[in-house]
């Protein structure tokens, strides 16, 4: 019976480390965007970013930049 746990834990133990090892390998295909918005010569603050991807939305500031997440095109 004892046996029979220990191989149970160690079973339970392997599986959350591989969940976790998937769960964090998931995001990591994402990264930060940095961009920065102007028209002619001024830059635009108050822009709403979108990324289309992932549904995550930026906000330009008063220089114009702005960073969102966003997936790497392979």
């Amino acid at each position: 019976m004892k046996l029979l746990r220990v191989k149970i834990n160690r079973i339970l133990q392997a599986d959350l480390f591989l969940m976790c090892q998937i769960s964090f390998g998931q995001t990591s295909t994402e990264k930060l965007l940095h961009g920065k918005i102007r028209v002619g010569s001024a830059y635009i603050s108050g822009i709403n970013v979108l990324n289309l991807v992932n549904e995550k939305t930026a906000v330009t500031n008063s220089d114009g930049e702005f960073f969102i997440l966003a997936k790497a095109n392979y």
